[in-house]
């Protein structure tokens, strides 16, 4: 599987907390429905997760919080284009793990540690948060 390029036209999926008094992860899209914000975008480690939608659907994204310790249902799921990152000047690399074989990772260029300012904020722009009808319907 570690051999499946990624295509450009691929929709990748990430976690996102959902919105509390000290975390606002969401906002609303100018075209209706959600999106995540800059700051849902951020990571402390070098690079950014995200998951291959034809790999890992939503639905198993959230279960899998459950080997973490955490409960799926304090978050929620947006996604965006592979070809979103690539406009940004990012990168991305296909890292399967054990509990996440669709996992991927987005780096600054060079693979260098993602950048947390004004690319953030632009690929946050690029998202949409998933309903939950429609992580049903996928699942």
């Amino acid at each position: 599987m570690q051999d499946q390029p990624i295509q450009e036209d691929e929709i990748l999926l990430r976690r996102v907390r959902r919105p509390s008094a000290s975390n606002v992860t969401v906002k609303k899209r100018p075209d209706g429905g959600d999106q995540a914000t800059s700051w849902a975008m951020k990571t402390k480690d070098n690079e950014l997760s995200c998951s291959r939608k034809k790999i890992t659907t939503p639905q198993q994204l959230l279960k899998s919080l459950i080997l973490q310790g955490e409960d799926p249902l304090d978050f929620l799921v947006c996604e965006f284009k592979v070809s979103d990152i690539k406009e940004i000047g990012l990168e991305i690399a296909f890292t399967p793990t054990h509990d996440d074989p669709g996992h991927c990772s987005i780096t600054g260029e060079n693979q260098s540690r993602y950048p947390n300012g004004n690319k953030a904020k632009r690929l946050a722009r690029r998202t949409r948060i998933l309903t939950e009808d429609e992580i049903e319907e996928l699942s």
